[in-house]
């Protein structure tokens, strides 16, 4: 799980744990809407009314930055000296908080670490019993997210102050409180976290498994499936394919045939052509065979012309004589 979605799963299980508390001012839909601090003092005045003094609830109107930063400097310095005097635990060991950054943009990085020291003294508190089975109502992804967030907070105390200890703390009445982070009969609370972390752990994996495995199998018939729709596509394809080539081979037929036909079309063009230059021929003959002819009778003419001048040649010489 990367940071971001961490603290996704942080953000959702503390608004669902703060909504279990009855005595807040009114129910919240994000963390963001702890910026003005109401419903945190809230909660730790439930878990702590002698300790903790409640903030009245105001108006989005009244509210600004400066009155969400006021509240914040209240609720984070009594959450500080709480740990420091109730809990024994020195709170400049938690990590540090940018109460300009949650009264400004109500950042919900700096939120998340008010809530984790929130909770941190709940499951701490006399009535810690109380709490830690609010958080055992709580859906398995909620109670996962919150026993992480409470191990960040208890892993930067040193070992001694989380073990049991029986420390007397002077109140402001004279008299003493013992805090114990055992629990009456049972287990350490950290024990008990771990140990329910892991039975947590426990059934995520199992869960993860069995999604894991029908996620295989989800993806096995997928995959037989695309596997079958790709055979049937193959198969469509080389149909396809061959009525191309079909297409294609009739196609080179057809132009095949109007090659030939275009062949014989020029043959026959040829054959015109020679029928017609035979025919020149023979009309050339048949103009040589006139253009003889009249030669012939121009030759016949000229010989009678001079045959009929010998005649008048004789009867001329005849008569003379």
């Amino acid at each position: 799980m990367t940071f971001s979605r961490m603290e996704a799963a942080m953000e959702d299980a503390f608004v669902e744990w703060f909504n279990t508390f009855e005595c807040k001012s009114h129910p919240i839909d994000t963390v963001v809407e702890l910026a003005d601090g109401v419903v945190l003092s809230d909660i730790l005045t439930d878990v702590d009314g002698k300790w903790f003094k409640q903030i009245p609830n105001q108006t989005d109107t009244q509210l600004t930055w400066v009155h969400r930063l006021n509240n914040q400097k209240i609720v984070y310095k009594l959450i500080t000296r709480y740990f420091e005097e109730v809990l024994g635990q020195d709170p400049e060991l938690l990590p540090p908080v940018d109460l300009n950054a949650i009264a400004k943009d109500a950042d919900l990085h700096q939120l998340l670490l008010m809530c984790q020291m929130v909770i941190a003294i709940a499951v701490q508190s006399d009535n810690n019993h109380m709490y830690i089975e609010m958080i055992q109502s709580l859906s398995q992804k909620s109670q996962h997210a919150l026993m992480v967030s409470i191990e960040e907070i208890m892993n930067h105390f040193n070992i001694d102050d989380i073990n049991p200890r029986s420390s007397q703390l002077s109140g402001t009445s004279g008299t003493t409180t013992s805090r114990s982070f055992y629990t009456d009969s049972d287990l350490p609370l950290k024990t008990q976290l771990e140990l329910d972390k892991l039975l947590l752990e426990r059934k995520q994996f199992e869960a993860t498994h069995t999604q894991l495995l029908n996620d295989y199998d989800d993806l096995r018939e997928r995959f037989v499936s695309l596997i079958k729709k790709k055979t049937k596509l193959f198969y469509t394809k080389a149909l396809l394919l061959l009525l191309l080539l079909l297409l294609l081979l009739l196609l080179l037929l057809l132009l095949l045939l109007l090659l030939l036909l275009l062949l014989l079309l020029l043959l026959l063009l040829l054959l015109l052509l020679l029928l017609l230059l035979l025919l020149l021929l023979l009309l050339l003959l048949l103009l040589l065979l006139l253009l003889l002819l009249l030669l012939l009778l121009l030759l016949l003419l000229l010989l009678l012309l001079l045959l009929l001048l010998l005649l008048l040649l004789l009867l001329l010489g005849r008569y003379i004589g």
